[in-house]
């Protein structure tokens, strides 16, 4: 018994001295480790660079962001189609002449008209407006008609509207066969939905009243009535080909 209280005596004596500290210490490095080893095993978060993962996943969605209208037009809130107006003319597309002679005529001037006439006779079944869409019997939908609709009967003979020079003849997938005609001051008039064989050609001067082919069809009015597509452009903006011939009532 003696033994065991020496023992005790001492080891007493050992925790209520230096020995106590010695043992804190060793206990606090131990949590320490323990706590470091836990830390370094963790893996550290993504760090967002503000780039996208080209190898995440796409979940099909796309940012799409809004883009002004020029002009400040407020957008038009009905149905219309996006099938685009393919006039044009040689000059834009740059096609050259065949031939040595379709250079020369390409290199004369286009005649001014001083005046225009109707190239067929009939009543105006659609007219030009460029800023309030209209019905389409062929698409079923509203949109813009930047021409004049003059009915004519299949096979009617279609005129010159006034001294001028033919700058383009070809046919288009919306418009039919159309004949091209430049007659001066900045003045443009397209003949859509003529015959597939019109008896002008590229480069020919032509006057008021000279034919220029027949009525035929144009595709993208097929389900209204027989007619003559007639649109003039006026420094390459479309205009209303009655207002620039002084016809508007």
């Amino acid at each position: 018994m003696g033994k065991i209280r020496f023992e005790e005596s001492k080891m007493g004596r050992f925790f209520s001295g230096k020995g106590f500290y010695m043992v804190l210490a060793a206990c606090l490095i131990a949590v320490g480790a323990a706590a470091w080893t836990a830390i370094s095993s963790l893996t550290p978060p993504p760090v967002d660079t503000g780039e996208l993962d080209s190898s995440a996943p796409s979940d099909g969605m796309v940012l799409v962001t809004s883009k002004p209208q020029s002009g400040g037009e407020a957008a038009v809130d009905k149905k219309v189609s996006d099938i685009s107006d393919t006039r044009t003319s040689s000059a834009a597309s740059g096609s050259k002449p065949s031939s040595a002679a379709s250079g020369d005529a390409d290199q004369t001037a286009a005649p001014v008209a001083d005046f225009f006439v109707l190239p067929v006779t009939g009543d105006i079944i659609k007219a030009y407006n460029d800023t309030e869409l209209q019905y389409s019997e062929t698409y079923k939908d509203m949109r813009l008609h930047t021409g004049v609709d003059i009915a004519a009967d299949r096979g009617t003979k279609v005129k010159a509207a006034g001294d001028g020079k033919v700058t383009d003849v070809y046919t288009d997938p919306l418009w039919g066969s159309t004949v091209v005609i430049d007659h001066g001051k900045g003045i443009t008039v397209y003949y859509c939905g003529l015959n597939k064989t019109p008896t002008v050609s590229k480069g020919d001067v032509v006057t008021p009243g000279a034919q220029l082919g027949d009525v035929g069809e144009v595709p993208c009015e097929a389900a209204d009535a027989p007619h003559l597509h007639l649109a003039v452009k006026q420094n390459d903006q479309w205009v209303s080909p009655l207002a620039l011939m002084g016809m508007e009532k």
